[in-house]
């Protein structure tokens, strides 16, 4: 075999070599975006959806409890859908904020639970009492709702960019692999050309 024989075979060794590192590198790459995108749909994206129900919810429970004529079966549905979406959240992530939030939402379970059993709808002294105990518990449980919505939105940005990023490198380095691949299908093509030709 000649020298250009030779290095037609080198240069097409390259070109299989390229093929599959880009191959390869891809397929690395995808396992990082399917990572990130999995945890986003699945955790990210639908704790932002009941953490923005939760907070929507509380809104509404604050809003009753500063009602002069609130009613107890009222507070309780609101309390009971604020409660599903929080502890549906909380079952789907974990931050260092959880904690503290199953703590605020088992004690205002507890104050809600005292609460609502003694509330007399026949004794509004009463009930200002029971609401502006409540109250303040609510808005506490209302802002540690809101960091953590900020915090899951923060991390859905982050895991986007993530996606993003790894998409925009793994298309550079595929696209320089297949330059390379094509450089040296060209080199091999020459130098079996010039085989041919000098044969």
């Amino acid at each position: 075999m000649t020298a250009s024989g030779r290095a037609a075979l080198a240069a097409l060794g390259v070109v299989v070599t390229s093929f599959i590192a880009a191959t390869a590198y891809s397929e690395y790459r995808a396992g990082s975006i399917d990572a990130a995108a999995h945890q986003l749909a699945e955790s990210v994206a639908p704790g932002i959806q009941y953490l923005t129900n939760g907070c929507e919810d509380l809104r509404q429970l604050g809003a009753l409890l500063r009602e002069a004529d609130a009613r107890r079966d009222h507070v309780e549905r609101s309390w009971q859908r604020a409660q599903a979406e929080l502890e549906t959240y909380l079952s789907l992530e974990t931050t260092a904020e959880s904690p503290r939030f199953a703590h605020q939402l088992a004690a205002l379970q507890s104050m809600i639970g005292s609460a609502v059993g003694r509330w007399d709808p026949h004794d509004p002294a009463q009930q200002r009492e029971v609401t502006g105990r409540i109250l303040p518990a609510v808005e506490e449980i209302s802002g540690t709702a809101l960091v953590a919505l900020d915090r899951a939105a923060s991390h859905s940005r982050a895991l986007a960019a993530t996606i993003g990023g790894a998409r925009r490198g793994a298309l550079q380095v595929v696209l320089a692999l297949d330059a390379v691949s094509l450089l040296f299908a060209l080199l091999a093509a020459g130098l079996l050309w010039r085989t041919m030709r000098l044969e």
